[in-house]
C-alpha cells in the first residue's frame, strides 16, 4: 500500500525490501545508522549501510563466562539476544575530549569542545536497552546539571526498537520488568516474523517522527493473524528467560545483609577486572585525565569510562576507600540493585545479563542474590544492639526507639577506611567491637595516627557542625563492628524534639573534651623544630 495511506495505523507489515527502504529513508534524513553486525566473532553495534550488514542467520549462545556465535538455520536478521556492547557507547562515549588549552607567548586560551551535532539512528534496540537508555537519561539529564554532550546525542537520536524473538542464556529482563516487549521510548518498533512463506516485520510507530518516516516506506496493514503471530513471538521469549531474580524486595534484602558471608565468597572469585561495569548499559562512572605536549604549550582534558572495581576509583590521599574486592563488589551490587533506587528512583539493572556472560569467572548476579536470600544473616534488632552500648546508658526508652530509626548495623574489614578527611560527614558511629585509628596526613611523612577509638566509644562528631565535612581519616585497624547513625536523620529528630538533642549533647561533650585534653598533651611532645615525637 502506498506511502501515507496508513498514516494512523497502529500495526503494519514491511518486507525485507521495506526494511531496506527504511534504512534509505533514514539516510536521506541525514542519520548515521548504527545497528548489529558480526565482527570479531561477536555481534556488535557499528555502521549499517544496508540490511546485508545485519547478522543474517546468526544467533548467540550465552552462559556465565561464555559467549559463542552459532548458525540459526534460518535467515533471521535479529535472531540473537544482546552482545558485549550497548548503546551507551554512542550516547556516553568511553573516551571524550572536554576541552583543549593553548598557550601563545603570554596568552593562554581554553576552548571547550562543542557537543556532537551528528544525528544517530539506532537499529535493533531491545526493550531492556531502551530501559537502560531511560535510566541514563535520569543520570545525565535530570536534576540541576545536564551533560551537554549526552544531551546533544540523545536529543536527536532516532530509535528503531526490536521486540525480542529469542532470550539469551543469561537474560532476566522479565524479572526486572524491562522486557522482552518494548513499551515506550521508540520511534519505530519491529517484530520479526519468519514462516515457511514469509519473512517480514510487524512495525509500530511510537512517535510523530516515526510515523513520518514510516510514511516513506512501502507497507501494508497487518492482519489479525500477523498481529497474533507477533504477540506469540514475544510471549514465547518471555517464558524462556535464561535466568530469573525476584526483584520486588531486593533493595531491602541487600541492605539488611551487608555483613553476609556471601560477600567474602564472591570476593574470592572476583578478579576486579571491571568487565561487568564496562559491558553494563547503565553504569556511568568516569574519570578525567589531563595531557600536555612536551613544549607545555598545548594541553587537553579527556573524560573516560572508569569503574568502581578499580583501586584508583575510590583513592583519596593515603589510600583507597574500598581496598578489598569484597568491598568493591558489594558496592557495585548494592548500588546497582538497592541504593540506585534511592538515588534515581529506579533499579540500575535491566536484566540484560551482560555482566554474567562477560565475567571471566562467570559470577552471576542472580545467583548472588539467590544465595543471600536463601540464608539471610540473622542479626539482633538495632534497638537491642543500642541498649548494649555505653552511649545509651540511662537514656529514656522512648528516645532509644526514636533514634534507632536513624541507625543501622555495619561492619568494616581490617584496613578499610570508614571515612576520609574532607569527605561528607553524614554519619557517626558507636563502636561495638574492634579498633579504629584516627589519622592525619603529614607532608613528608604520610599518615599519622593521633588517636585510636575502641569498643564502647564514639567515632565522628563532624556531623554536628556545618559544613559537615570529616576532619581526619578513620581506618579500621581490625575487623570492626559498629552502629552507624545517619547524621541528617538524627539532626532532624533533635530539631523536632530538643530533649533528644540535649541527651545527644550530654553524651558527645564528655568524650570530645577528653580528646581535646589528649590533643593538648600531644602538643607538648612537639620538639622546638616542629617534629612530632613518637
Amino acid at each position: 500500500m502506498g506511502a501515507g495511506t496508513l498514516h494512523a495505523a497502529l500495526d503494519a507489515i514491511v518486507t525485507l525490501d521495506g526494511l531496506q527502504a527504511l534504512l534509505q529513508a533514514l539516510h536521506r534524513r541525514g542519520f548515521r545508522i548504527v545497528g548489529p553486525t558480526v565482527r570479531d566473532q561477536a555481534i556488535v553495534y557499528d555502521d549499517i549501510d544496508s540490511i546485508g550488514d545485519l547478522p543474517r542467520g546468526w544467533t548467540d549462545d550465552q552462559d556465565g563466562g561464555h559467549y559463542r556465535l552459532t548458525q540459526r538455520g534460518d535467515e533471521a536478521l535479529f535472531g540473537y539476544a544482546v552482545g558485549p556492547e550497548s548503546w551507551k557507547r554512542f550516547l556516553h562515549p568511553p573516551l571524550l575530549r572536554l576541552w583543549r588549552a593553548e598557550r601563545d607567548a603570554d596568552t593562554t586560551s581554553v576552548v571547550p569542545d562543542s557537543p556532537s551535532a551528528e544525528r544517530l539512528a539506532f537499529l535493533g534496540v531491545r526493550a531492556c536497552e531502551l530501559h537502560a537508555i531511560t535510566i541514563q537519561d535520569r543520570v545525565f539529564l535530570d536534576g540541576q546539571y545536564r551533560d551537554p554532550h549526552y544531551h546533544a546525542r540523545r536529543e536527536g537520536a532516532f530509535i528503531v526498537a526490536v521486540n525480542c524473538g529469542k532470550a539469551g542464556g543469561t537474560c532476566f529482563c522479565v524479572s526486572m520488568n524491562s522486557g522482552p516487549k518494548v513499551e515506550q521510548g521508540f520511534d519505530l518498533a519491529l517484530t520479526e516474523l519468519i514462516g515457511e512463506s514469509q519473512h517480514a516485520f510487524l512495525i509500530e510507530a511510537g512517535s510523530d517522527t516515526g510515523r513520518a518516516v514510516l510514511d516513506e516506506v512501502p507497507h501494508r496493514a497487518a492482519t489479525q493473524d500477523e498481529i497474533k503471530a507477533a504477540k506469540a513471538v514475544i510471549d514465547r521469549t518471555a517464558v524462556s528467560m535464561g535466568r530469573e531474580m525476584r526483584s520486588d524486595d531486593v533493595r531491602e534484602l541487600l541492605l539488611r545483609n551487608l555483613e553476609h558471608p556471601r560477600w567474602d565468597d564472591v570476593a574470592s572469585r572476583c578478579l576486579s577486572c571491571a568487565n561487568c561495569t564496562m559491558v553494563c548499559p547503565t553504569c556511568f562512572c568516569t574519570t578525567v585525565e589531563d595531557t600536555t605536549d612536551l613544549t607545555g604549550d598545548h594541553a587537553e582534558r579527556w573524560r573516560r569510562w572508569d569503574s568502581c572495581f578499580t583501586m584508583d576509583f575510590s583513592y583519596i590521599h593515603g589510600g583507597s576507600v574500598r581496598p578489598s574486592a569484597r568491598s568493591r563488589y558489594r558496592q557495585w551490587m548494592t548500588h546497582k540493585l538497592a541504593t540506585w533506587i534511592d538515588q534515581f528512583g529506579t533499579s540500575g539493572c535491566v536484566g540484560c545479563g551482560r555482566c554474567i556472560t562477560w565475567c571471566p569467572v562467570g559470577i552471576d548476579i542472580t545467583e548472588e542474590v539467590r544465595a543471600i536470600r536463601a540464608s539471610p544473616v540473622i542479626t539482633e534488632g538495632i534497638e537491642d544492639l543500642l541498649r548494649e552500648h555505653p552511649f545509651v546508658r540511662g537514656l529514656d526508652e522512648n528516645v532509644v526507639v526514636l533514634i534507632a530509626g536513624c541507625a543501622k548495623n555495619v561492619m568494616f574489614q581490617a584496613n578499610e577506611y570508614i571515612f576520609r578527611e574532607g569527605s561528607a560527614a553524614d554519619h557517626f558511629y558507636l563502636i561495638r567491637h574492634g579498633t579504629v585509628a584516627l589519622e592525619m596526613f603529614v607532608p613528608g611523612r604520610g599518615p599519622f595516627t593521633f588517636l585510636t577509638v575502641k569498643s564502647g566509644e564514639i567515632l565522628g562528631a563532624d556531623w554536628l557542625i556545618p559544613p559537615y565535612r570529616s576532619s581526619f581519616d578513620a581506618r579500621a585497624v581490625e575487623l570492626t563492628r559498629a552502629i552507624a547513625f545517619d547524621g541528617k536523620c538524627l539532626r532532624e529528630k533533635c530539631e523536632l524534639d530538643h530533649h533528644v538533642g540535649y541527651e545527644m549533647m550530654k553524651r558527645f561533650i564528655p568524650p570530645l573534651v577528653g580528646r581535646l585534653q589528649m590533643a593538648r598533651l600531644q602538643c607538648l611532645e612537639i620538639h622546638d623544630d616542629g617534629k612530632l615525637q613518637r
